[in-house]
Protein backbone atom coordinates (compact mmCIF):
# COMPACT_ATOMS: atom_id res chain seq x y z
CA UNK A 1 0.00 0.00 0.00
CA UNK A 2 1.43 3.39 -0.87
CA UNK A 3 2.14 6.44 1.55
CA UNK A 4 -1.16 7.77 0.69
CA UNK A 5 1.32 11.14 0.82
CA UNK A 6 2.61 10.30 -2.15
CA UNK A 7 -0.57 9.18 -3.79
CA UNK A 8 -0.08 12.91 -5.85
CA UNK A 9 3.32 12.68 -6.18
CA UNK A 10 4.34 14.67 -9.83
CA UNK A 11 4.72 13.08 -12.83
CA UNK A 12 4.64 9.56 -13.14
CA UNK A 13 3.35 7.15 -10.33
CA UNK A 14 5.35 4.82 -8.50
CA UNK A 15 4.77 1.02 -9.01
CA UNK A 16 2.95 1.21 -5.30
CA UNK A 17 1.11 4.00 -6.18
CA UNK A 18 -0.09 1.92 -9.22
CA UNK A 19 -0.51 -0.97 -7.61
CA UNK A 20 -2.83 0.80 -5.85
CA UNK A 21 -5.05 2.58 -7.86
CA UNK A 22 -5.16 -1.32 -9.73
CA UNK A 23 -6.50 -2.51 -6.37
CA UNK A 24 -8.58 0.54 -5.77
CA UNK A 25 -10.45 -0.40 -9.24
CA UNK A 26 -10.29 -4.14 -9.30
CA UNK A 27 -11.82 -4.75 -5.26
CA UNK A 28 -14.70 -2.15 -6.28
CA UNK A 29 -16.01 -3.76 -9.33
CA UNK A 30 -15.86 -7.59 -7.83
CA UNK A 31 -18.36 -5.66 -5.30
CA UNK A 32 -20.71 -3.52 -7.96
CA UNK A 33 -20.70 -7.00 -9.90
CA UNK A 34 -22.74 -8.72 -6.22
CA UNK A 35 -24.25 -5.37 -5.41
CA UNK A 36 -25.06 -2.86 -8.59
CA UNK A 37 -28.46 -1.31 -8.63
CA UNK A 38 -30.68 -0.95 -11.25
CA UNK A 39 -32.14 1.57 -12.76
CA UNK A 40 -33.73 2.06 -16.73
CA UNK A 41 -31.34 5.12 -17.42
CA UNK A 42 -28.45 2.90 -16.98
CA UNK A 43 -30.01 0.42 -19.33
CA UNK A 44 -29.29 2.88 -22.24
CA UNK A 45 -26.85 4.81 -24.62
CA UNK A 46 -29.30 7.59 -25.53
CA UNK A 47 -28.45 10.91 -24.57
CA UNK A 48 -31.70 12.08 -24.51
CA UNK A 49 -32.87 9.61 -21.79
CA UNK A 50 -29.14 9.65 -20.14
CA UNK A 51 -29.73 13.94 -19.86
CA UNK A 52 -33.01 13.80 -18.28
CA UNK A 53 -32.36 11.57 -15.96
CA UNK A 54 -29.14 12.91 -14.86
CA UNK A 55 -31.00 16.69 -14.44
CA UNK A 56 -33.54 14.52 -12.58
CA UNK A 57 -31.44 12.83 -10.32
CA UNK A 58 -29.80 16.52 -9.49
CA UNK A 59 -30.12 16.57 -5.38
CA UNK A 60 -33.05 14.03 -5.69
CA UNK A 61 -32.63 10.36 -4.50
CA UNK A 62 -32.58 7.58 -7.26
CA UNK A 63 -36.24 5.84 -5.91
CA UNK A 64 -38.22 8.95 -6.39
CA UNK A 65 -36.59 9.67 -9.57
CA UNK A 66 -37.64 6.32 -10.67
CA UNK A 67 -41.31 7.14 -9.58
CA UNK A 68 -41.81 9.91 -12.76
CA UNK A 69 -39.20 9.11 -15.30
CA UNK A 70 -40.85 6.64 -17.45
CA UNK A 71 -44.25 8.60 -17.65
CA UNK A 72 -41.62 11.82 -18.19
CA UNK A 73 -40.13 9.80 -21.45
CA UNK A 74 -43.42 8.54 -22.16
CA UNK A 75 -45.01 12.26 -22.74
CA UNK A 76 -41.87 13.56 -24.26
CA UNK A 77 -39.96 11.01 -26.06
CA UNK A 78 -37.41 13.70 -27.69
CA UNK A 79 -35.71 17.01 -26.85
CA UNK A 80 -38.19 18.69 -29.42
CA UNK A 81 -41.48 17.11 -27.39
CA UNK A 82 -39.59 18.60 -24.17
CA UNK A 83 -38.83 21.86 -25.77
CA UNK A 84 -42.49 22.33 -27.12
CA UNK A 85 -43.85 21.43 -23.60
CA UNK A 86 -46.52 22.95 -21.60
CA UNK A 87 -45.22 24.63 -18.75
CA UNK A 88 -47.61 23.69 -16.25
CA UNK A 89 -48.09 20.07 -17.54
CA UNK A 90 -44.75 19.40 -17.08
CA UNK A 91 -44.13 20.74 -13.74
CA UNK A 92 -47.36 18.49 -12.98
CA UNK A 93 -45.37 15.88 -13.96
CA UNK A 94 -42.37 16.74 -11.50
CA UNK A 95 -44.62 17.51 -8.79
CA UNK A 96 -43.54 13.82 -6.49
CA UNK A 97 -39.34 15.31 -7.01
CA UNK A 98 -40.16 19.16 -5.44
CA UNK A 99 -38.82 22.40 -6.30
CA UNK A 100 -41.19 21.62 -9.93
CA UNK A 101 -41.67 24.89 -11.24
CA UNK A 102 -38.24 25.30 -11.09
CA UNK A 103 -37.64 22.03 -12.53
CA UNK A 104 -39.52 22.20 -15.46
CA UNK A 105 -38.63 26.01 -16.23
CA UNK A 106 -35.11 24.51 -16.53
CA UNK A 107 -35.79 21.24 -18.20
CA UNK A 108 -38.01 23.31 -20.92
CA UNK A 109 -35.24 26.09 -21.35
CA UNK A 110 -32.24 23.38 -22.04
CA UNK A 111 -34.38 21.61 -24.56
CA UNK A 112 -34.83 24.54 -26.07
CA UNK A 113 -31.52 25.90 -26.41
CA UNK A 114 -30.01 22.33 -27.21
CA UNK A 115 -32.56 22.32 -30.17
CA UNK A 116 -31.28 26.08 -30.94
CA UNK A 117 -27.90 25.72 -30.82
CA UNK A 118 -27.58 22.42 -31.69
CA UNK A 119 -30.24 21.25 -33.98
CA UNK A 120 -32.10 19.29 -31.31
CA UNK A 121 -28.36 16.63 -31.26
CA UNK A 122 -27.21 16.41 -27.57
CA UNK A 123 -23.09 17.37 -27.99
CA UNK A 124 -20.72 14.72 -27.02
CA UNK A 125 -17.90 17.28 -26.25
CA UNK A 126 -18.17 17.77 -22.40
CA UNK A 127 -17.40 21.82 -22.80
CA UNK A 128 -20.07 22.10 -25.19
CA UNK A 129 -22.52 20.81 -22.83
CA UNK A 130 -21.16 22.82 -20.15
CA UNK A 131 -21.92 25.70 -22.52
CA UNK A 132 -25.79 24.96 -21.72
CA UNK A 133 -27.57 26.73 -18.51
CA UNK A 134 -27.83 23.63 -16.10
CA UNK A 135 -25.69 21.62 -17.14
CA UNK A 136 -22.33 21.20 -15.03
CA UNK A 137 -19.08 19.02 -14.82
CA UNK A 138 -20.52 16.15 -13.21
CA UNK A 139 -23.61 15.99 -16.12
CA UNK A 140 -21.67 16.80 -19.01
CA UNK A 141 -19.14 14.11 -18.02
CA UNK A 142 -21.84 11.68 -17.55
CA UNK A 143 -23.18 12.27 -20.95
CA UNK A 144 -19.97 11.97 -22.62
CA UNK A 145 -19.49 8.63 -20.66
CA UNK A 146 -22.62 6.99 -20.69
CA UNK A 147 -24.03 7.95 -23.90
CA UNK A 148 -20.93 8.53 -25.79
CA UNK A 149 -18.16 6.12 -23.90
CA UNK A 150 -15.80 8.71 -23.25
CA UNK A 151 -13.70 7.72 -20.39
CA UNK A 152 -14.31 10.31 -18.12
CA UNK A 153 -15.10 10.76 -14.51
CA UNK A 154 -17.82 11.79 -13.17
CA UNK A 155 -17.02 13.79 -9.35
CA UNK A 156 -20.44 14.78 -6.63
CA UNK A 157 -20.19 14.83 -3.39
CA UNK A 158 -20.68 11.26 -3.60
CA UNK A 159 -18.06 9.59 -5.44
CA UNK A 160 -15.62 12.77 -3.71
CA UNK A 161 -16.31 11.24 -0.58
CA UNK A 162 -15.08 7.38 -0.94
CA UNK A 163 -11.54 9.04 -3.01
CA UNK A 164 -11.02 11.29 -0.21
CA UNK A 165 -11.55 8.70 2.49
CA UNK A 166 -9.55 5.83 0.54
CA UNK A 167 -6.73 8.05 -0.63
CA UNK A 168 -6.49 10.15 2.69
CA UNK A 169 -7.39 13.78 0.91
CA UNK A 170 -8.37 16.19 3.24
CA UNK A 171 -10.50 19.06 0.97
CA UNK A 172 -10.40 22.72 1.84
CA UNK A 173 -13.49 23.38 0.07
CA UNK A 174 -16.13 21.86 -1.52
CA UNK A 175 -14.79 18.47 -2.30
CA UNK A 176 -15.89 17.67 -5.88
CA UNK A 177 -13.86 20.63 -6.88
CA UNK A 178 -10.79 19.36 -5.26
CA UNK A 179 -8.28 19.36 -7.59
CA UNK A 180 -6.78 16.01 -6.37
CA UNK A 181 -9.91 14.26 -5.54
CA UNK A 182 -11.20 14.96 -9.50
CA UNK A 183 -7.20 13.74 -10.59
CA UNK A 184 -7.47 10.58 -8.82
CA UNK A 185 -11.11 9.67 -10.04
CA UNK A 186 -10.00 10.31 -13.74
CA UNK A 187 -6.98 7.94 -13.05
CA UNK A 188 -8.91 5.28 -11.86
CA UNK A 189 -11.63 5.66 -14.50
CA UNK A 190 -8.65 5.27 -17.26
CA UNK A 191 -8.35 1.53 -15.44
CA UNK A 192 -11.38 0.13 -16.37
CA UNK A 193 -14.45 0.42 -18.14
CA UNK A 194 -15.19 3.91 -17.10
CA UNK A 195 -19.45 3.44 -17.08
CA UNK A 196 -19.20 0.80 -15.06
CA UNK A 197 -15.97 1.87 -12.58
CA UNK A 198 -18.37 5.65 -12.63
CA UNK A 199 -21.68 3.49 -11.41
CA UNK A 200 -19.19 1.41 -9.42
CA UNK A 201 -18.36 4.28 -6.64
CA UNK A 202 -21.50 5.94 -7.14
CA UNK A 203 -23.66 2.57 -5.74
CA UNK A 204 -20.36 1.90 -3.10
CA UNK A 205 -20.69 4.77 -1.72
CA UNK A 206 -25.10 4.84 -1.38
CA UNK A 207 -24.49 1.69 0.06
CA UNK A 208 -21.41 1.44 2.04
CA UNK A 209 -19.55 4.29 2.26
CA UNK A 210 -22.23 6.61 3.45
CA UNK A 211 -22.06 9.92 4.49
CA UNK A 212 -23.19 8.70 7.75
CA UNK A 213 -22.23 5.74 9.75
CA UNK A 214 -20.57 4.44 6.86
CA UNK A 215 -19.91 0.11 7.04
CA UNK A 216 -16.24 -0.15 6.85
CA UNK A 217 -16.68 -4.02 8.27
CA UNK A 218 -18.73 -4.59 4.99
CA UNK A 219 -15.86 -2.47 2.64
CA UNK A 220 -13.67 -4.68 0.30
CA UNK A 221 -10.95 -2.23 0.95
CA UNK A 222 -11.29 -1.05 4.60
CA UNK A 223 -7.58 -2.55 5.32
CA UNK A 224 -6.51 0.20 3.13
CA UNK A 225 -8.34 2.67 3.61
CA UNK A 226 -6.80 5.84 5.39
CA UNK A 227 -10.42 7.25 7.35
CA UNK A 228 -11.04 3.48 8.11
CA UNK A 229 -7.30 3.37 9.77
CA UNK A 230 -7.74 7.37 11.47
CA UNK A 231 -11.28 5.69 13.30
CA UNK A 232 -9.96 2.67 14.79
Amino acid sequence: MPNNRRAFSKGRLNLAEQHFDAEVVLRLLEWWRKNKRDFPWRRTKDPYKILVAEVLLRKTDAPKVLAVYEDFLRKYPSIADLAGADESELSLLLVPLGLYNVRAKQLKKLARDIVEQFDGKIPDNPEKLKSLDGIGDYIANAIACFAYEKPLAMVDSNIARVVSRLYGIKPKSRPHLDRKIRSVAQRLVKLADAKELNLAILDFAALVCTVNRPKCPLCPLHQYCSYFRSSQ
